[in-house]
């Protein structure tokens, strides 16, 4: 049941879900991963960090627990510790190798050093080429190596893949918005809210991308959406109160 709530974009429900779960069974590692991947979702860093110590705990050669950490450190700003705890899953061979891969390849990046994040996103890739997010990684890593087409190229496969993964369709909206293929992004957006309509992020990417192409009626009724689905976000209201300056009000 959480996992279905985290595809519709019910976060606070699946938390619920999970909580419940691991309160029945507290050293169930796949419940642990799964909530610690809501967390990481949320950004709840430091909750999915202790999470991942405890799967750790219970299951020290379970590979997932070395992929929660290091991607919850990554996010937290703790990169070059998140590589570290990535090898060292790496190193157990037990398998999980291509989110590995992914999360050293997002960690290699966030340190600078793009050569080796390409490296790890190729290994993530040859590990399980229908891996949504060693596709992921490895597209972020030849953005930061400026290969833009090659890294277009990887999301748009990605959505090929995973038609209605929120997060590549995200990344493949934001690479649309940068090159002017405004209505493809758009097209995106929309397919988002379609998934979870009340999502606040895709809410306030349409406001912009409205603002963009001069459609500020629209672009109002996105962002008054995406204040009103996520109070506390200092971006979501700066974006509906410069629409608001634009009208004088």
């Amino acid at each position: 049941v959480g996992a279905e709530m985290v595809a519709l974009g019910q976060f606070d429900e699946a938390a619920d879900m999970f909580e419940r779960a691991l309160a029945l069974r507290p050293e169930n590692v796949d419940y642990m991963y799964a909530y610690g991947d809501l967390l990481v979702e949320t950004g709840d860093y430091d909750a999915a960090l202790a999470l991942a110590d405890r799967m750790l705990r219970a299951s020290p050669s379970d590979p997932r627990g070395y992929e929660l950490k290091a991607r919850a450190q990554v996010f937290n700003g703790s990169s070059n510790a998140a590589i570290s705890v990535a090898l060292a899953g790496i190193d157990l061979g037990q398998g999980y190798r291509a989110p590995l891969y992914a999360t050293l390849s997002r960690a290699y990046v966030a340190v600078g050093n793009y050569t080796d994040a390409v490296d790890a996103g190729v290994r993530a890739v040859e590990n399980d080429p229908n891996s949504v997010e060693a596709r992921l990684a490895y597209a972020n890593a030849l953005n930061f190596f400026d290969l833009r087409d090659e890294a277009l190229a990887e999301l748009e496969y990605a959505v090929s893949i995973a038609p209605n993964n929120t997060g590549v369709l995200f990344d493949l909206a934001f690479q649309y918005l940068a090159r002017n293929r405004d209505q493809e992004a758009i097209d995106l957006y929309d397919r988002i809210l379609a998934l979870q309509p009340r999502n606040a992020r895709a809410n306030l990417w349409l406001c912009r991308s409205y603002k963009k192409i001069g459609q500020f009626d629209r672009a109002m009724g996105y962002c008054t959406d995406s204040v009103a689905y996520n109070d506390t976000s200092a971006s979501d209201h700066y974006e509906l109160g410069t629409l608001h300056y634009r009208d004088y009000n």
